[in-house]
């Protein structure tokens, strides 16, 4: 039965489940044996096997110490299928091991994300490390990172694709899974509350929120989110056991209608008080004015002219 290589969660190297000589105390050929499976079909060099593993020394003695380090896996686990194949390029033979890197990445390339996710038992070489080999934990970060990021796009994708089937303690199970792989991962807290309510389990929402903040607040000394907030208190407002409605979480909840008072005949309205008439025009009470002036001097002259007679 071939080897089987473990990479998520910590290294190990077994057959049939049960540990191998290679254990945790020869971290180099462990080390090795990780760098070239993730490599896959593609393969490493030895130069970069021998730079990431051996850069302190200068490259000759860097790449006999690698050349050694094959030998010994070489020799370890010979009697079945050649462990390593290739020659300038190293690839591991996957008739003599198997790794569960290449079963997640074979799943999730497949779109199988509920397959993948069971690969996915813990961070990539999670506790693992050589401390006199640099760029082997820098490529062991960028290695992880990737992985925990595609991981994180799975799961979410497994919670939506269980929310919009109508399936809300589904959803809640791959997003719990998602605030256990990233726990500060806001969204997925925010989507975990909203399948809860949903489901009905406001006990479960509010534990799971509390332990959030609770977190947030301690680790990273800032306030929760606020959309966490809202959905907290809407929970406590909430009585027990009753459900939010399908798809809750794409839309907010709506306000409460307001009271219809009965149906009475309404009193008839105040009349209004009449409009007042508008002044009248201001141009023709100034004719009237010039013209009473003109006929009073006209009269005033005819008298004047009657008493010079």
């Amino acid at each position: 039965m071939p080897l089987h290589l473990r990479s998520f969660g910590g290294l190990a190297l077994t057959r049939e489940g049960s540990p191998t000589g290679l254990t945790d105390s020869r971290r180099k050929p462990l080390a090795l044996l990780a760098l070239v499976g993730a490599a896959g079909e593609r393969g490493v060099s030895r130069d970069k096997l021998a730079g990431y593993l051996w850069a302190e020394s200068d490259p000759e003695r860097a790449r006999g110490v690698l050349k050694q380090t094959l030998y010994v896996l070489r020799k370890e686990f010979e009697g079945g299928p050649e462990l390593f194949l290739g020659t300038t390029d190293l690839r591991l033979n996957p008739d003599a091991i198997t790794m569960d890197l290449w079963e997640f990445e074979r799943l999730a390339t497949a779109g199988d994300g509920a397959g993948a996710a069971t690969c996915y038992t813990g961070h990539f070489l999670d506790g693992f490390h050589l401390s006199d080999a640099p760029e082997f934990e820098r490529w062991v970060d960028e290695q992880r990172d990737r992985l925990a990021r595609r991981m994180s796009a799975l799961l979410e994708r497994l919670a939506l694709e269980a929310s919009g089937r109508n399936l809300p303690r589904e959803a809640a199970d791959w997003w719990l899974r998602l605030t256990e792989h990233d726990p500060f991962d806001t969204r997925a807290v925010t989507g975990l509350l909203h399948a809860l309510l949903q489901a009905g389990d406001r006990p479960r929402a509010l534990r799971y929120a509390e332990r959030h903040m609770a977190l947030i607040r301690k680790e990273l000394d800032i306030t929760p989110d606020p959309e966490i907030r809202r959905l907290v208190e809407q929970a406590r407002a909430r009585p027990v056991g009753q459900p939010d409605a399908p798809h809750a979480s794409a839309t907010p909840a709506a306000s409460p209608a307001p009271a219809v008072a009965p149906t009475t005949t309404p009193a008839p309205a105040p009349a209004l008080p009449p409009l007042p008439r508008p002044a009248p025009p201001a141009a023709p009470a100034r004719l009237w004015l010039v013209a009473g002036s003109a006929l009073a001097l006209v009269l005033l002259g005819y008298a004047l002219l009657r008493l010079t007679r």
